[in-house]
């Protein structure tokens, strides 16, 4: 390492009573807009129409080219869903109540499929609320981390692309190029096979 280098290295390292000059994992914003790319795969697994986006930035130039937008105005939490349907919510606090009304309005049976891009946060309480008691769910645990539109550089988080639907095929076939395929299994534990 150039002597440069190692200097401007020790320079800043912080003692433990200096507070922290960041906080790691944390957006500036709960929304994060989709990329294009990502919206051609949730497109071409719909056979090239997303009827709705519950979480729109607006209705004039939105992002998620749908027939129907809801924007936060419209509140996308209490209108009911239907059709192929792609959600990508705010990031912050209330991605519970998204993923509760993604369940709600799927067992409702208004909706032919959805696709939920999300944190990839394993660990949280929403998480097992969105795959607990289904086998419709499949997950695409996408490989890298994704560029938001509006931001220079990747996500400080992985994501995930979630889908209910009829066409596990079809989207195991579109989303397997971008990541790695999960599904909860429905079957008992003894499902598991030993393979000693």
């Amino acid at each position: 390492m150039p002597q440069a280098s190692f200097d401007d290295l020790v320079a800043n390292i912080r003692t433990v009573s200096e507070p922290a000059r960041f906080v790691a994992h944390k957006s500036e914003s709960p929304e994060h807009y989709t990329p294009q790319t990502f919206l051609e795969a949730v497109r071409e697994v719909f056979n090239g129409v997303i009827d709705l986006d519950p979480c729109a930035e607006e209705k004039t130039r939105p992002n998620v080219k749908a027939t129907l937008h809801y924007t936060i105005e419209d509140n996308g939490l209490e209108k009911p869903w239907s059709g192929t349907v792609f959600m990508n919510p705010p990031y912050g606090r209330e991605i519970a109540d998204w993923i509760a009304k993604l369940r709600k309005e799927w067992t409702r049976g208004e909706c032919d499929a959805i696709i939920a891009l999300l944190p990839a946060r394993t660990d949280t309480e929403w998480f097992e609320m969105l795959t607990v008691d289904t086998d419709d769910a499949v997950i695409c645990f996408l490989r890298g981390r994704l560029t938001f539109i509006g931001n220079n550089d990747p996500a400080p988080f992985p994501s995930m692309a979630v889908y209910f639907g009829a066409r596990h095929d079809v989207f195991a076939s579109v989303f397997g190029e971008l990541g790695s395929l999960w599904q909860r299994p429905s079957q008992p534990r003894e499902w598991f096979v030993d393979h000693s």
